[in-house]
């Protein structure tokens, strides 16, 4: 009898790239969390911080929410909605995020009624929008550190560099 051949396993380049990154995170993080003593962390840390950031966290989900439903013709449920876009950041953690957070708004709206076609256009009208106020907002962000240079010296990038690195994080998107 002949055996069958062996199905040989490759490592994409993408696979490669993040092993790289996530050794070179650790060989910078590891070393300076040795020094960090955390039951004196635990103990002096200002909780009502991190219930802060949570309800933070929160509203981001009910903004994406709202946003989508800005975009349906439809009337769709705030709790559901708001469930779907914390479903959709769950699954991106295991799948690519530029496609399961369409896939998933996209299936949430025609199980909600919606007809394919306008779905489609409303999930792409509303990660358009997001992604055109994630741009707006690094440009005024990055000119508001571009010009308190006493208080961001070290830190802050010139404007020059500023626009030069939007100029190709937008020609990458397009």
């Amino acid at each position: 009898t002949e055996a069958a051949p062996v199905r040989l396993e490759r490592f994409r380049p993408r696979t490669l790239l993040s092993i790289v990154a996530l050794t070179a995170a650790a060989y910078i993080v590891v070393p300076q969390l040795s020094s960090v003593n955390l039951t004196t962390l635990i103990a002096d840390a200002e909780w009502w911080w991190a219930a802060v950031a949570l309800a933070a966290a929160a509203v981001t989900y009910l903004a994406a929410a709202l946003m989508l439903m800005g975009f349906v013709p439809e009337r769709l449920p705030l709790g559901r909605t708001v469930l779907v876009q914390l479903a959709a950041s769950f699954v991106k953690l295991v799948a690519p995020a530029a496609v399961t957070g369409v896939a998933l708004n996209t299936r949430y709206l025609q199980r909600s009624g919606v007809r394919p076609g306008p779905a489609v256009a409303s999930v792409g009208a509303s990660q358009l929008m997001g992604m055109v106020a994630h741009i707006v907002l690094l440009i005024v962000f990055g000119f508001l550190t571009g010009s308190i240079r006493n208080a961001t010296k070290d830190l802050a990038p010139s404007r020059t560099v500023v626009i030069v690195l939007l100029g190709l994080a937008v020609l990458a998107g397009i």
